[in-house]
């Protein structure tokens, strides 16, 4: 989440490139999905993570980023134990993920809830007086659909036909006034309260995750990203870089340098998956 900061300006022929280096794990190397972060230049601390399972685009696929909450404590170790059990949990159903839609965007759900049950009792283990927590963005592709879950304000995209569609819509105070119209797009871009975040994993007992099943079709380009990214570009300049860009990799990296060109006032995490 984006911390008080002043915002730099930076040159615009800035190009910055780092070593793609995952807070969590990426337990596939592929040429049409790749993931970053970067830690941008306010924060002491990167408390996002990011993995994903791609073996190839014709098998069943999960992609996600995780952004720890600010002013909680340990937020870069909740959303990264989230990041690895989800991960862990995909690699171990195998053969058995259902190729139900339903079936199984219901399962993905059960799995984040047991993912914040585990959070939840670290948390009362410790006797945080701040308990951690994370935002979710996850993204399931199967070969003919998609499913979406995700708490928080990370998000999935994806450009289809040259047209940007958001797959998921933010769980924060700031969206929940403008669905009820009582702010503008303009004025919740600089709304003070931009921060609070309505769902997470971890602080609570009980999680509420957002199922959505989508469609899958032929040369969809997927983004997951944390805030660090939609803080500083807004869905018109996402599309832009997402259509212009060769690949994931020049998309992730494009849209991290496009990020820092705008302030860097957060950590900054994107994952894309080109198929």
């Amino acid at each position: 989440m984006l911390p008080a900061g002043k915002t730099q300006k930076i040159p615009e022929n800035f190009q910055y490139r780092s070593a793609p280096q995952p807070l969590a794990c990426c337990l596939a190397s592929t040429s049409f999905a790749y993931g970053e972060t970067n830690l941008g230049f306010v924060r002491d601390s990167n408390e996002d993570s990011y993995g994903y399972y791609a073996p190839s685009t014709c098998e069943p696929m999960l992609f996600a980023v995780a952004d720890g909450i600010g002013g909680h404590g340990n937020g870069n170790f909740a959303s990264c134990l989230l990041i690895r059990m989800l991960l862990a949990g995909w690699r171990d159903l195998g053969r058995d993920i259902p190729s139900d839609r339903k079936r199984l965007g219901n399962m993905l759900a059960d799995l984040v809830v047991s993912c914040n049950r585990r959070i939840f009792e670290l948390n009362e283990a410790a006797d945080n007086a701040v308990p951690m927590g994370t935002t979710l963005a996850m993204l399931a592709v199967m070969p003919d659909f998609a499913v979406t879950v995700h708490l928080g304000d990370s998000r999935v995209y994806v450009l289809r036909g040259g047209k940007l569609i958001p797959l998921t819509q933010d769980h924060s105070y700031v969206a929940l006034l403008l669905q009820r119209g009582q702010i503008t797009k303009e004025q919740a871009s600089s709304h003070p309260l931009s921060h609070v975040i309505l769902r997470s994993v971890g602080p609570t007992v009980n999680a509420e995750p957002e199922v959505r099943l989508h469609e899958r079709r032929p040369g969809d380009r997927f983004l997951l990203c944390t805030d660090g990214v939609t803080t500083h570009l807004n869905d018109a300049r996402i599309n832009d870089i997402l259509k212009s860009s060769g690949s994931a990799a020049d998309a992730v990296r494009s849209m991290i340098n496009a990020s820092l060109r705008a302030g860097g006032r957060d950590n900054i995490t994107a994952i894309g998956a080109f198929l």
